[in-house]
């Protein structure tokens, strides 16, 4: 990412596949060490307020900086390593550290997530309860906008950098020892003190065009708590002032008035910075009049003369509304409706039969190498041979290379292209050769002609897909221009085979995902209620299905969608272990959220689900096991957080016993029952203790318990 502008950085991250994201960002909390200087958490220190008034990005941060003359403080965090600890739970706690960096611009980077989202339904921010002030969305953000500026030679964290308004770097803290070299540091390049001013004592016009934080806070408390002149009258002053104000106007894209959410769009779409782009895309996400779409889709387009990010959206969701040229997906599956449902396979020939046309083909192909049409027959029967040796489970890979390779000789020939073409991308993607397989788009003359049921024509909408894909990614990695026809092709064809006899989940997953990444969020959410409703178990569709709850509407979402699924479901056993395990994801959500009392509760409903699934499974499941210890540790630790140690050490006890083999496996905010026991144990009177003891001697005599450490609430 050397040299790469952020806006092509946070591109990359949108359109490119990234890995799939693990079930939770946090590590395991580690207890600081102290080193000369450090700092030494006490019980209470998680429970104290974040003090530093963070700036939202570090372009709001650099706009500050430049106006107030102050220098910037750039600090990179890490959870789970013990100084990062010290300094999340101690120092930006602390309101002597909190005014020594009032005199700098702070923007703070850190990759993990501490909640499940950034805003509620209302559109109101949920400050990061690490960090506070900013989102867990701004914190992540600054972290890709900042390690190629600054951190890219040296990622370590702890960090802190401070930037003088001259652009140099006043310091550069990091690896210390003596925690206390950053106070030192701080103090001897702070900037005068900051004049006092009240963001409250500030008018409209001069609030709408600001970008400090407190500013921005002010303008959105006054939009919350007016009528709706006062809301009405600030979101024109954003308008006028043609400042960016992404928070106020996300509030007011859900107000309950009609013309202040249409007011919204208009300025929304009117608006001159691309870091307005996620909320346009939010925007559009929403039950919107067809002329406010194309409103945005037109902002979209303006952004996208000087922003890459917004310029690809604004094409590809035009693309993705539309059919391709050349193949109109709709009318497609609706004229063929019936044989879908039905489809009528010939039954496959022998492998004899097709090794004995093929050495037909090869011996008039002797007197005549050069013959297109004989050519296009052997790739044909060579592509046959291969798919009936692999479904007998026959070594095939060098049967469909050949395949590939006889039907590129068949189109250089001048052999009929359409039918030449079907067989290439068949073959290209049994290979792995997607940049071939994207010549499926040639043979679509030929799908038409074809039965529509019977797997080959799957097989080419496939490729198509896949294959066009590939073009696309390929495209935005090098930074290249490329065509929306790609993706209104790949989305055609991924819309056929949602429905296709020979479809799969993964075909469903992949379609999901192209998507979402390319803003088309409302799509995706229906895409995949459809692939579920015929894949209803399916792990990578229930793996989606919990991502995109918890993004879009936290864990009440969550947990209402599986409330939702399990109504008349054909597999009620299946499900019970995946909304067991959802409602685990919104225990863990609420816990991390700083609400222990909620977060007990889904354990107590993901625990009812387990035992659903236990008990329409009579074999021996040990994940429901495994499950259920995990969630009853998370309850132990929850009562012992309540002071309960009575309730937690009866809890962890049941876990131990559960499960005993899970006991130093992490959950979803990196705590092991065994982290957890540690600490009962540590706080338990003596006869409690005792019967801890008992109960590992009995269940887990070879588990050795941790230290015990102290955990930030919420991880």
């Amino acid at each position: 990412m050397a040299g790469m502008s952020a806006t092509l950085a946070l591109l990359l991250v949108l359109l490119v596949p990234q890995d799939p994201p693990t079930r939770a960002a946090s590590q395991p909390a580690s207890r600081p060490t102290r080193g000369a200087g450090g700092w030494q958490l006490d019980a209470d220190a998680w429970q104290r307020p974040p003090r530093i008034a963070w700036q939202r990005s570090y372009a709001d941060a650099l706009a500050v900086a430049r106006a107030e003359g102050r220098p910037l403080l750039l600090v990179v965090n890490m959870d789970g390593e013990p100084a990062s600890e010290s300094f999340a739970g101690g120092r930006y706690r602390d309101p002597a550290f909190a005014a020594l960096v009032a005199r700098y611009v702070p923007v703070i980077a850190s990759l993990q997530r501490h909640t499940p989202r950034d805003h509620d339904e209302q559109g109101a921010r949920i400050p990061c309860p690490r960090f506070g002030t900013v989102t867990c969305g701004e914190h992540i953000a600054a972290e890709a906008v900042l390690f190629p500026r600054y951190f890219q030679a040296n990622p370590v964290a702890p960090r802190h950098l401070a930037v003088g308004t001259d652009g140099s770097v006043l310091f550069d803290r990091f690896l210390d020892s003596d925690l206390t070299r950053v106070d030192e540091a701080l103090q001897a390049h702070a900037a005068a003190p900051p004049p006092e001013r009240d963001p409250a004592s500030l008018d409209t016009q001069a609030l709408a065009a600001a970008r400090d934080a407190r500013a921005r806070s002010e303008l959105e408390r006054r939009y919350v708590q007016g009528d709706g002149a006062t809301r009405g009258a600030l979101l024109a002053a954003v308008a006028a002032a043609r400042g960016s104000q992404p928070d106020l106007l996300r509030l007011a894209l859900r107000d309950r008035d009609a013309d202040v959410r249409a007011a919204a769009v208009r300025t929304l779409a009117a608006g001159e910075d691309a870091a307005q782009v996620p909320l346009i895309l939010e925007a559009l996400d929403q039950d919107l009049p067809a002329a406010q779409r194309l409103l945005l889709l037109d902002g979209l387009a303006r952004l996208g003369a000087a922003d890459p990010t917004a310029r690809i959206l604004a094409r590809s969701l035009r693309a993705l509304a539309g059919e391709p040229e050349g193949f109109d997906a709709r009318a497609w599956l609706e004229t063929h409706a019936a044989a879908l449902r039905a489809p009528a396979e010939p039954a496959p020939r022998s492998q004899e039969d097709v090794e004995a046309a093929l050495d037909k083909v090869e011996r008039a192909l002797a007197t005549g190498p050069k013959d297109a049409t004989l050519r296009a027959q052997q790739a044909a029967l060579t592509l046959e041979l291969a798919e009936l040796r692999a479904a007998a489970g026959r070594p095939a890979e060098l049967f469909f290379a050949d395949a590939l390779r006889l039907a590129r000789e068949a189109l250089d020939l001048g052999a009929p292209r359409a039918p030449t073409a079907a067989v290439q991308a068949r073959a290209a993607l049994a290979v792995g050769d997607l940049e071939a397989a994207a010549v499926a788009w040639q043979a679509l003359p030929w799908v038409q002609g074809q039965e529509p049921g019977r797997p080959e024509v799957a097989a080419v909408f496939r490729a198509l897909a896949q294959g066009r894909i590939h073009q696309v990614d390929a495209a935005v990695r090098a930074e290249r221009d490329w065509d929306p026809l790609w993706l209104a092709q790949a989305h055609a064809a991924l819309r056929v085979l949602a429905v296709h006899p020979s479809g799969g989940a993964e075909d469903v997953r992949r379609h999901v995902d192209l998507l979402e990444r390319f803003g088309a969020r409302a799509d995706a959410r229906r895409a995949l209620r459809a692939g579920l409703a015929r894949f209803p178990v399916h792990p990578a569709l229930h793996d989606l299905l919990r991502q995109q709850e918890l993004a879009s509407g936290g864990p009440d979402a969550l947990e209402a969608a599986y409330a939702s699924l399990a109504e008349g479901h054909p597999d009620p056993a299946s499900l019970a272990w995946f909304q067991g395990y959802a409602t685990l994801m919104a225990a863990e959500a609420h816990e991390r959220g700083g609400d222990p009392a909620r977060a007990f509760a889904a354990c107590e409903r993901a625990l009812r689900a387990f035992a659903r699934r236990a008990a329409g499974n009579p074999a021996n499941d040990e994940s429901v096991r495994h499950y259920r210890a995990l969630l009853l540790a998370a309850q132990a630790g929850i009562r012992l957080g309540q002071g309960e140690t009575e309730g937690a050490v009866d809890l962890i006890c049941e876990a131990i016993r559960t499960a005993p083999a899970s006991m130093e496996s992490a959950n979803g905010l990196g705590i092991t029952p065994a982290q957890v026991a540690a600490r009962v144990r540590a706080r338990a009177e003596a006869d409690a203790r005792a019967a801890l003891d008992r109960v590992l001697r009995e269940h887990a005599p070879d588990l050795r318990l941790p230290a015990p450490g102290l955990r930030q609430p919420g991880r």
